[in-house]
């Protein structure tokens, strides 16, 4: 497993959202940064998970785990 850059840029994307989100007058432009913040979240949370490397042996997730007697 390789662990990826930290993203960011995505986060400051975040950031910038949130801070529209609550410094704005209007309700339509909180409530679209709001779904911005989120969208632009999830995809920051997504980049950051590890990838698997093309050819990596994987673990055995039931290694150490003994069959029922």
């Amino acid at each position: 497993m390789k662990q990826p850059p930290f993203p960011v840029a995505l986060v400051a994307l975040v950031a910038f959202f949130v801070f529209v989100a609550f410094t704005s007058d209007t309700a339509w432009i909180s409530i679209v940064a709001g779904v911005g913040a989120l969208f632009v979240a999830a995809a920051a949370i997504y980049q950051s998970m590890p990838q698997r490397v093309a050819g990596e042996e994987m673990d055995d997730p039931l290694d150490g785990i003994e069959p029922p007697t």
